[in-house]
Order: structure tokens, then C-alpha cells, then sequence
């Protein structure tokens, strides 16, 4: 458009696209209610306005309006690129943050919605299975008294690591292994050989 060195197109395009940038910042920042296209219109005319200035400065002298209409326009075209550019992909990535939160609080949800339906089956299962366990070591106490005081202590260790469980939100393979253990050690009294781990 004007004659001069490679690097001063640069600078005087860089000039009209940063400040796009920068003054669309400025603006959100100090005034994020106002609408969109208000900001767009306040930002690219500041970017303007700072463009031509910086314009000047980089060509060292005045070229009058008309001679400055070519930069103008040419800064409005690369300041409405910079600016449509960049401001979209803020907004993408600003979607895209947005979008993994909302997964994470989803699968956070499914999480304790599988908790709590795993503790609602474990507290209407235990009942059932500890007056089943306690009717066992009362009909062993008749016929076999060690295999009634390995039962009660398999009980024991079961109630003990349940109890732990139900305390803690989360819990360890080896509290899930000494609970595991002391049921299958439970059904393995009442089973006998038919039962084997």
C-alpha cells in the first residue's frame, strides 16, 4: 500500500490485529453485561483508532485522510480476522472447558448414584444374612461347637470389616479382601465341600 520496509507492513498489520484483541479483552473485562455486537463495534473502533496511530508511527509521517484510507481498510479487514479469529476460538475453548466440567459432574453423579445403590442393596441383603447366620451357629451350638465359634468369628470379622466400610467413603482392596474373606469363610462352614475357593 505504501512504500518502506517488509517489516513495517508487519508491524502496522500486528498493531491493527493485537489491539483488536486487546481492546475486546479490555472491554469484557470492564464490561461484561454489554452486548455482543456493542463490544465488537467498541473494540474495533478503538483497534482502529490505535491502529492508525501505530500506523503513523512505524511510516514516520502523515499521509492525510485519503492517503490513510488504504490502511484503514486494510487494518479493518486484518483487525475483523484477528478479532473473529481468536475471539472463536476463545469461545471454543471456553465451550470445551465448559463441556469436561459438565462430564466430570456427570460421571461424579453416577458415582454416588452407584454408591448409594450398592449400599441400599448391601443394608437390605445383611439383615437377612445375619439372622441366616445367627439360626446356624445357634442349630452348630447343638451339633458342632468348633464350627459354631469358627462361624462366629468369620461373623465377626465380617461385621468388623463392614463396619469399617460403611464409616469411610472410600475403602482399601485389603478391607474389601478381609470382607469378602470372612463371607465366603461363613459359607464355606454352612456348605462344606460344596463350596470351594
Amino acid at each position: 500500500v505504501w512504500g518502506g520496509p517488509y517489516y513495517v507492513h508487519v508491524l502496522v498489520s500486528f498493531g491493527f490485529g493485537y489491539s483488536a484483541l486487546f481492546f475486546s479483552w479490555l472491554i469484557d473485562k470492564l464490561f461484561p453485561t454489554i452486548p455482543r455486537m456493542l463490544e465488537i463495534a467498541l473494540s474495533l473502533t478503538a483497534c482502529l483508532l490505535f491502529g492508525v496511530i501505530n500506523a503513523q508511527f512505524w511510516l514516520g509521517e502523515y499521509f492525510g485522510i485519503s492517503g490513510m484510507l488504504p490502511v484503514l481498510l486494510m487494518g479493518l479487514l486484518f483487525s475483523g480476522m484477528c478479532y473473529f479469529y481468536f475471539h472463536s476460538r476463545e469461545k471454543e475453548a471456553i465451550a470445551q472447558r465448559e463441556l469436561e466440567s459438565i462430564k466430570r459432574e456427570n460421571a461424579e453423579q453416577e458415582r454416588a448414584l452407584l454408591l448409594s445403590q450398592l449400599k441400599q442393596m448391601q443394608s437390605q441383603i445383611e439383615p437377612h444374612f445375619l439372622f441366616n447366620t445367627l439360626a446356624n451357629i445357634s442349630a452348630l451350638m447343638s451339633q458342632d461347637v468348633d464350627k459354631a465359634k469358627q462361624m462366629l468369628d468369620q461373623l465377626t470379622a465380617l461385621l468388623r470389616a463392614t463396619l469399617k466400610n460403611s464409616r469411610e467413603e472410600h475403602t482399601t482392596v485389603e478391607n474389601e479382601i478381609a470382607l469378602i474373606d470372612a463371607y465366603l469363610g461363613i459359607q464355606k462352614i454352612r456348605l462344606g465341600e460344596r463350596l470351594s475357593y
